[in-house]
């Protein structure tokens, strides 16, 4: 069974429809979405219309950003005026039905026959918020160690999105240091069979690794080998650009979107 795990959207329609394409072309049967479908860009309802036509069945999560939605304690938060843009954009498209069908998605799903686990951010609490990055000791609370400590250890696969920057972590019993591959666009990782894996896909829509090309992660469980590709894909960014005439936001905020998401950080 091939799977495809999408994360970080961000009403970025192009780089959407170019995802999809690819996951096609692969054969995924089925879609993993860790969130964050709305905010930053311009057509969080196309995004979310895209998604629910598809013929393949798609499991969706609650982001950061689904979570502000219609919230009138945001302006009070610690968010940056991009995000709070498109959370804007998104307050003005969706229907009210559609409101209810994010403002009601899981924080975090369990797939007990697949030994696989997904949350927005964290495992600790899932929708704390909180950045969980390949780095930092052991004993943090928000490290890759910490999150495989607090699954059990049925769920040999978990992934997480928010960060917007895609790493494997791979902790093999009897081995001091757990793995972190870097260099992964585009490579096929054989997932061994004695070991743990915290993979984040990256973003779709607006990755962070200064690498603007959209990420998604295509996971094979074959019965004798299983394997995962952090895929890379060129989209046309300009479309994704003109459509940011149609948000009224100051001039400012805009250009720093346009140069987000050309700078690909």
């Amino acid at each position: 069974m091939k799977i495809a795990i999408i994360s970080d959207i961000h009403s970025n329609l192009p780089a959407l429809r170019q995802v999809f394409d690819d996951i096609t072309r692969a054969g995924a049967e089925r879609v993993l979405c860790l969130g964050d479908i709305v905010g930053y860009y311009a057509q969080p309802r196309e995004c979310l219309e895209f998604l629910l036509g598809q013929s393949r069945p798609v499991c969706f999560i609650q982001g950061n950003h689904e979570r502000l939605l219609r919230d009138e304690c945001w302006k009070d938060d610690a968010y940056n005026e991009m995000a709070l843009a498109g959370v804007r954009q998104a307050d003005k498209q969706l229907t009210d039905e559609q409101y209810q069908f994010l403002h009601g998605l899981p924080r975090a799903e369990f797939f007990e026959d697949l030994g696989l686990a997904i949350s927005h951010d964290t495992f600790t609490y899932p929708g704390n918020e909180q950045y969980v990055v390949f780095c930092g000791n052991a004993d943090d609370e928000e490290s890759c160690y910490s999150q495989l400590q607090v699954l059990p250890e049925r769920f040999r696969l978990a992934f997480l999105g928010h960060i917007h920057i895609p790493f494997i972590y791979e902790k093999i019993p009897g081995r001091l240091r757990a793995q972190y591959d870097e260099d992964i666009n585009n490579l096929e990782k054989e997932l061994l069979p004695q070991a743990r894996y915290l993979i984040n896909p990256g973003s779709v829509g607006q990755p962070r690794d200064h690498d603007r090309r959209a990420a998604y992660g295509l996971l094979d469980l074959g019965e004798n080998r299983q394997t995962y590709c952090l895929r890379r894909l060129k989209y046309d960014v300009s479309e994704t650009l003109a459509a940011l005439s149609g948000m009224e936001e100051e001039e400012d905020i805009l250009a720093l979107l346009k140069k987000r998401i050309k700078g690909g950080w």
